[in-house]
């Protein structure tokens, strides 16, 4: 169904001086508001093969052409980024990555819509690796993937290489969270 696929990963941030700040933006690049009625995130911590931490987005429903925000931390997310963030997950969760781990979305139907990373694979020194920094969906991407693409992704992190970037990105100046380029 196309517009399961509208809705995708589009920024995930590590600031490198907050790490109370850190946050996943989903995105619905569909024409219409969609219900995330069953679907879940979940995140895969370093070379895990097993889900590390899961984030129930059944009550959740993305408007169409928005973005989603997800923090680790509400309160520090709205003192730093000054918007009130649209769910909050705390702990070891889903948002709290260090920059390293694998993130999935995932359907009603068990099916993956959007993929970060590569399950079993720690991020570190990968293309996938965003620690100190983000990764950035590109601007022309408008659906999700099953398999990770690296070439979607505009990623920075505090050690660069393997096509990312070495740059690492402070809050809130080099996050743009509720806010899709397109």
């Amino acid at each position: 169904m196309k517009a399961n696929k509208s809705v995708f990963i589009s920024e995930i941030a590590d600031p490198n001086n907050d790490s109370k700040a850190r946050f996943i933006e989903l995105f619905n690049a569909d024409e219409n508001d969609i219900s995330l009625q069953g679907w879940e995130l979940q995140r895969y911590t370093n070379a895990d093969s097993t889900v590390s931490s899961r984030f129930d987005l059944n009550s959740y429903t993305i408007k169409s052409n928005s973005t989603f925000v997800i923090a680790a931390d509400a309160v520090q997310f709205e003192l730093v980024y000054g918007i009130v963030p649209d769910a909050e997950a705390k702990g070891s969760s889903v948002a709290n990555s260090n920059g390293d781990d694998n993130l999935v979305l995932i359907n009603a139907d068990g099916k993956t819509m959007d993929i970060f990373g590569r399950i079993g694979e720690d991020g570190s020194g990968t293309d996938h690796e965003f620690e100190d920094g983000r990764a950035l969906r590109k601007s022309h991407i408008k659906e999700g993937t099953d398999i990770f693409v690296p070439e979607d992704w505009e990623i920075s992190n505090d050690s660069g290489g393997n096509g990312t970037v070495l740059k690492t990105e402070n809050a809130p100046e080099d996050f743009n969270p509720g806010i899709r380029i397109n």
